[in-house]
């Protein structure tokens, strides 16, 4: 099995077979609406992706981005007209502008190096239109030590000790305004501001 095929069953398998249901929830938090202009950063297999897919309709576009050529070959497969797919990092966003309305992320940021975090955020910032949003969803580190345990051997350290108060302060010193944040699904925490 590919790395991608196994990263799509391991979101499965943490999220108890309920991701398509728990994504749509959090494209319902990300504001999203028809006819907008949304981006997936580190869209990995595309799930949350196509959840934003379903709301934006066939007048508007979903765009996810992954630095994985991989993943991005992998998510491809359910590209639409208005769902498309693309190789290139969050660092460095391929769109003009003020020209997005949306741009999320789920279960990437703690794949980014700490150093290029604020990067990511300033280029979410830039691409946004005034008013436009910003949804970035982690693993919420759990409070049990057995617990952690069992997710750090099943994803790996980076998730087991995620830190999302350095998120929310990432977004505020990008010049957002902090909308919400808290924890969906017990293990996603999620961050949510809004460009002034």
């Amino acid at each position: 099995m590919s790395h991608a095929g196994s990263y799509d069953r391991l979101t499965r398998l943490v999220t108890l077979g309920r991701r398509d249901r728990i994504y749509a929830g959090l494209a319902d938090l990300s504001g999203v609406a028809p006819g907008d202009h949304a981006v997936d950063l580190g869209c990995g297999t595309g799930a949350l992706t196509r959840a934003l897919a379903a709301r934006i309709g066939p007048a508007g576009l979903v765009t996810g981005i992954d630095p994985s050529s991989e993943m991005v070959a992998f998510a491809s497969r359910g590209a639409t007209s208005s769902l498309q797919y693309a190789v290139h990092s969050a660092e460095a966003l391929p769109f003009p502008d003020a020209s997005v309305q949306v741009v999320a992320t789920a279960l990437a940021m703690h794949h980014i190096d700490p150093d290029r975090r604020p990067v990511a955020v300033a280029e979410a910032c830039r691409v946004l239109v005034p008013g436009g949003r910003l949804l970035v969803v982690d693993m919420q580190p759990p409070r049990n030590r057995i617990a952690r345990y069992v997710i750090g051997a099943m994803t790996g350290p980076e998730m087991a000790n995620n830190d999302l108060g350095a998120v929310r302060q990432l977004i505020i010193d990008a010049g957002f305004e902090l909308v919400d944040e808290g924890v969906r699904s017990v293990v996603y925490g999620y961050v949510l501001g809004r460009k002034p």
